[in-house]
C-alpha cells in the first residue's frame, strides 16, 4: 500500500503496516493521511464515556469497519457535534458533570438527527424508557458482549435486517 506524496511522511514509513494501524486508532485531522488512505467515506461513529479504556476497546472493535470518533465527556462530546457530523452516536449513560441523558437532550434540541446508542452500567427500566422517549433508539447495559454491540451498531447505521422487520424488535438490552 502506498501513501499520497505530501503527507508528511518519509517514503520508507509511507509503506508501513504499522503505520497504518497507529493512523486508524488516532487520526490527526479531517484532512490528514488517514482519511486519505483509509477512506473518507467510511461511515463515522462518535464514543463518548468517561472510561478511557472501554473507548480505546471500542476503537479496537469498530475501527476497522468505521471512522471513529472520541469525547470523554459531555461538553467535549459537544463540540464534536458541532465541528463533524458523526452518523452514530454511542453515548455512555453516566459521566461526571453532563450525564449521558443530558448531552442526548442537548443534541436533539441542536436538531442532531443521529442514532444513537445509550451505554451503561445501570439496568434501570426507567433510565432506559427515559433515554428512549429523548430520541435514544437502542440502549445496551455493560458489560456488553462486543459481537451484540457490533450488531447493534450495524443495524442502526444500515437499518432492520428482514428478521427484524417479520418480528418485534426491541431496542435495549439488559445483560446479566
Amino acid at each position: 500500500m502506498s501513501y499520497p506524496p505530501g503527507c508528511g511522511l518519509p517514503e520508507t514509513a509511507r509503506h508501513s503496516t504499522k503505520f497504518v494501524l497507529r493512523r486508524q486508532l488516532r487520526p490527526r485531522s479531517p484532512h490528514s493521511c488517514y482519511n486519505a488512505i483509509m477512506g473518507a467515506g467510511r461511515k463515522r461513529i462518535l464514543i463518548v464515556d468517561d472510561d478511557a479504556d472501554l473507548r480505546r476497546g471500542l476503537v479496537l472493535l469498530l475501527g476497522r469497519e468505521y471512522e471513529i470518533l472520541e469525547a470523554g465527556d459531555g461538553p467535549s462530546c459537544q463540540r464534536v457535534l458541532a465541528e463533524t457530523s458523526p452518523h452514530i452516536l454511542l453515548l455512555d449513560v453516566a459521566m461526571p458533570g453532563m450525564t449521558g441523558i443530558e448531552v442526548l437532550r442537548s443534541a436533539r434540541a441542536i436538531g442532531v438527527v443521529i442514532p444513537v446508542l445509550m451505554l451503561t452500567a445501570q439496568a434501570d427500566l426507567e433510565l432506559a424508557r427515559q433515554a428512549l422517549d429523548l430520541g435514544a433508539n437502542a440502549y445496551i447495559t455493560k458489560p456488553f458482549d462486543f459481537g451484540d454491540l457490533r450488531r447493534e451498531v450495524k443495524r442502526l447505521l444500515e437499518g432492520p435486517s428482514r428478521e427484524e422487520k417479520d418480528h418485534d424488535y426491541r431496542p435495549w438490552r439488559v445483560n446479566p
